[in-house]
């Protein structure tokens, strides 16, 4: 699943994520000394400058080899999956509910 498509699945589930052009998003982070990705943001904009080439994609094909008979399965990532991970993240406090 590629970041604009968790991004649509996020708004998809309540959460609001507006946009704004890059030069204005990194000059209001680096406003605010606060901010957790600050540290860290000369990173975070290489990874996110490209995300479909900076992030490989995985391949479960010996995942799934090893799994063959065993019962368990890899489920391909939909809608509803992303939600019960989501959900899941929500509930241990991992990640913040969405707005009402």
């Amino acid at each position: 699943m590629s970041l604009a498509d968790c991004v649509s699945q996020l708004r998809r589930l309540g959460y609001r994520l507006d946009e704004t052009d890059w030069e204005r998003w990194s000059a209001a982070v680096r406003a605010d000394r606060e901010n957790a990705l600050l540290p860290l943001l000369h990173a975070f904009e290489m990874m996110a400058s490209d995300t479909d080439s900076f992030y490989p994609p995985f391949d479960t094909t010996e995942t799934e080899a090893a799994l063959e008979g065993t019962g368990i399965s890899c489920p391909p990532l939909t809608g509803e999956l992303f939600a019960t991970y989501v959900e899941f993240f929500v509930r241990e406090g991992h990640f913040p509910a969405a707005a009402t």
